[in-house]
C-alpha cells in the first residue's frame, strides 16, 4: 500500500494529510486474495514437497518456531502500534 500511497501523497493527490485511501486498501486485499487463490497452493506444494521434503513433525516444528518468533517480536516491539 505504501508503494501506491507515497507517490499519491508526494504529488499532492491526498487531501487532508497522509492516509491510505480505501481504494488502495481494497486493491491490495484483492491482489492478495487473487494471488492466494491462483498460485498459493503451487507455492506451498513446491516449498513443502519439492524444495525441502518435510515430515509432519518437521512442519509442525517449523510452524511452532515461526509462531514463537512472531510472538516474541510482538512482545518486544509492538507491531500493531507502528501504524497508529
Amino acid at each position: 500500500m505504501g508503494v501506491i500511497t507515497a507517490p499519491l501523497f508526494a504529488y499532492g493527490q491526498l487531501k487532508g494529510g497522509f492516509h491510505v485511501p480505501l481504494w488502495v486498501a481494497l486493491s491490495r486485499q484483492s491482489a492478495m486474495i487473487l494471488g492466494a487463490l491462483l498460485g498459493g497452493w503451487r507455492i506451498v506444494h513446491t516449498m513443502g514437497s519439492k524444495i525441502t521434503r518435510l515430515t509432519p513433525m518437521q512442519s509442525s516444528c517449523a510452524e511452532t518456531g515461526g509462531a514463537i518468533t512472531l510472538f516474541m517480536a510482538a512482545l518486544f516491539y509492538p507491531l500493531s502500534k507502528v501504524w497508529s
